[in-house]
């Protein structure tokens, strides 16, 4: 008896999940929640028919055109890329607000600013103050930051992003030194593998050649022999003849 369809579509899902399961180098499920498509680990980026979802299917994260996947990695870790926003940040003189932590920029004009917090903020030591302070707060009284001592804490900054930064252009570069190792050794794999099987088809074709050379030569030999049988045939008829 065949099975409803309900319980055959039912197994039928068991079959595909458990396959998947199983091979997940070779299969993976769509990335978007509740979309039930299954994309191969090794066609590049792809489109999931069903969701309209782009993905990698190398990372299995989403599409990153433009980025390799370690590159992907490090603008998606958020603490990474907090660093990279102040480093931005830090080259294009944008500062946040220390009221409202919102983005803001100097363009011209005197250190005094007004956030659309409404806070009123001292741009050489970035505090904010009354109004009635506007124009005393740049006098430190021994108590903020001097301009120079703002210059050596952002030189500092600035020089802990560049250390930062080349720990990982070494990082990245090692990691890129070991893919195109194993690309190597892949390449080099593939090679091995066709030589030998040249050399296997070379072989086969020896002993296919011998093979014929020996029954070309059982050949020539029993014609050999079946003439001579009839020589001596034709002569003992001969001589009986006589």
């Amino acid at each position: 008896d065949s099975l409803p369809p309900q319980k055959f579509n039912h197994l039928v899902n068991i079959v595909v999940s458990t396959y998947v399961n199983q091979h997940p180098e070779d299969f993976k499920y769509c990335t978007t929640p509740d979309c039930v498509q299954i994309y191969c680990c090794d066609a590049g980026e792809q489109k999931c028919p069903s969701c309209f979802a782009e993905i990698c299917s190398f990372c299995h994260e989403g599409a990153h055109r433009g980025m390799t996947c370690v590159e992907r990695a490090l603008h998606s870790n958020q603490l990474e890329q907090g660093r990279l926003n102040e480093h931005w940040a830090a080259e294009n003189g944008v500062r946040k607000c220390p009221s409202c932590s919102v983005w803001m920029q100097k363009i011209d004009g005197c250190n005094h600013m007004v956030c659309t917090c409404g806070a009123y903020i001292c741009w050489v030591c970035m505090l904010p103050f009354p109004r009635n302070e506007i124009y005393l707060r740049n006098e430190t009284l021994g108590m903020l930051r001097t301009i120079e001592e703002q210059q050596e804490e952002r030189r500092g900054v600035l020089e802990t992003e560049r250390q930062r930064r080349v720990e990982k252009n070494e990082r990245v570069a090692a990691e890129r030194i070991v893919e195109e190792n194993k690309q190597w050794l892949e390449a080099v794999r593939q090679q091995e593998i066709a030589v030998n099987a040249v050399a296997m088809a070379r072989a086969e074709a020896e002993k296919q050649e011998n093979i014929l050379q020996m029954e070309q030569s059982v050949t020539m030999r029993k014609n050999r022999q079946q003439g001579a049988r009839r020589r001596i045939g034709a002569f003992e008829e001969d001589s009986d003849s006589n």
